[in-house]
């Protein structure tokens, strides 16, 4: 099976500063992921699978200090330095809520997206790999990365349209969500619509009707 980028938001993250030898140190923490729950897009990440891989990130990148976080999120896996905006520091269980801390770096980046936290509310999304099973993120998911983002993205229900699942499936997505997407922006009606048409065919394609 294909394994697909999967991206999901999470705005509930505050803005601190500490000084450490007299130097300004700008920190965000909040809710960085959530199990057991069907989020907006609409996946649901077991608990035991979030788990497994907040500790594989802490023991491959937050002890060795290589957990960064681009400004802005991509669709695909790799690491591009000129994005660099955080670094993800900390990360702790509150019941089904993963807690994150991560420190913001002082570059362009990194001032760009405090500048978003004055005025607004920017949150961070989560980047890794994997596949589906209905709405059920599988075994075989890996998460590779936090980034600083300015506001949710439709991204991720629009990808459920082209991935190789069952028919049913696509009923299971609240109507209500594509109604505000497709209010918000009118491109993003436009790709929504690309996604379904091109979805359809492939259904039909695969069923020879």
């Amino acid at each position: 099976m294909k394994k697909d980028i999967l991206i999901e938001n999470f705005n509930d993250v505050k803005l601190l500063t500490e000084s450490v030898d007299n130097k300004k140190k700008h920190i965000i923490e909040g809710v960085f992921a959530q199990a057991n729950i069907r989020l907006k897009n609409p996946h649901i990440y077991p608990k035991p699978l979030l788990e497994r891989e907040s500790r594989i990130f802490t023991e491959s990148y937050i002890k060795n200090g290589t957990a960064w976080g681009e400004l802005g999120h991509r669709d695909k896996l790799d690491f591009c330095e000129d994005r660099v905006c955080i670094h993800v520091d900390e990360l702790t269980w509150d019941k089904d809520n993963l807690l994150g801390r991560a420190t913001v770096l002082d570059n362009d980046n990194g001032r760009k997206y405090i500048s978003m936290i004055d005025v607004g509310k920017p949150g961070v999304s989560t980047r890794g790999g994997g596949t589906l099973k209905g709405q059920i993120v599988q075994p075989d998911y890996r998460l590779l990365y936090w980034d600083a983002v300015g506001r949710p993205s439709a991204d991720s229900v629009m990808r459920l349209m082209t991935e190789d699942i069952d028919l049913w499936d696509i009923s299971e997505i609240e109507y209500d969500m594509f109604k505000k997407i497709i209010k918000s922006d009118k491109d993003n009606a436009k790709v929504i619509k690309n996604n379904i048409v091109e979805w359809f065919n492939k259904t039909l394609n695969k069923f020879k009707i």
